[in-house]
This record gives structure tokens, sequence and C-alpha cells, in this order.
């Protein structure tokens, strides 16, 4: 499966967004898959957790600050495969009192 998940949100303040991917037509792999995932806040405050099949891939923890896209490959730190079927969840949960953007990016290859 070749693809890329883009995504921009804004997270309201003290909120949680259970998966920042739902609604992408990549966010259920239809093939083995390799994944490289990356995500920024634009301020601190986010704690963020990648899982893929109901798997954990990251524990939640508070992303790299930065106001643009995730650079590739510079802030791409995690790599992980899934297999058919098997949908990628990126959950978002706002610790401050006013919104914050989060941007994330998931490069997917035929694994």
């Amino acid at each position: 499966m070749q693809g890329v998940i883009v995504i921009e949100q804004s997270i309201a303040a003290n909120s949680t967004v259970a998966n920042i991917f739902a609604g992408s037509q990549f966010a259920t792999v239809n093939s083995p898959t390799v994944c490289s995932a990356a995500v920024t806040g634009n301020v601190t405050g986010l704690l963020t957790s990648i899982a893929v099949g109901g798997r954990i891939v990251v524990e939640p923890s508070a992303p790299p600050v930065a106001t643009v896209m995730p650079k590739i490959p510079d802030d791409f730190f995690y790599t992980f495969g899934a297999l058919a079927a098997e949908t990628l969840q990126c959950r978002v949960q706002n610790t401050t009192g006013a919104a914050i953007t989060v941007r994330a990016v998931v490069q997917l290859a035929d694994g």
C-alpha cells in the first residue's frame, strides 16, 4: 500500500481527539504496510499516542514543537508495521486552556 496521510487540526482547550487519522482513506491499510510517522504541535501542552491494530506504538508523550508540517526525515521518529485491515490511530490530548494546532504526516509503503 502506498500513500500519505497529512493532517493539520486544531485541538480545543482541555479536550481530546480519539483519532486524528479518522476519515482518511489510508487510515485502514489494505495490505502489509510499513508506516513512518511524525507529529508536531505549534506550542507545548499536547500529549499524543500512536497505535495500529490495537497495539501501542507510541505511548502518550509530548510531540516536538514546530509551527510547520513535520519535515522529512528530521521529524519522523516512528516507524512501524501494519497488517492488512489494521487501523492507524493517533490520539491527541490538549492539556492547556487554549486551542493548539497539531500536525501529523504518515508515509505508507508496501511492506
